[in-house]
């Protein structure tokens, strides 16, 4: 059973714009927190 390319692309660029997405909220949301904890 062979993955199609354009499968395999779509998920992996989904993937991509989650983790983006992820990273952006939880930044916006939570910049206090971070730059304490980074500290």
């Amino acid at each position: 059973m062979a993955v199609k390319p354009y499968i395999k692309n779509s998920i992996f660029l989904a993937w991509i714009l989650l983790v983006t997405a992820g990273t952006w909220f939880t930044y916006k949301a939570y910049p206090p927190n971070i730059r304490d904890l980074a500290q």
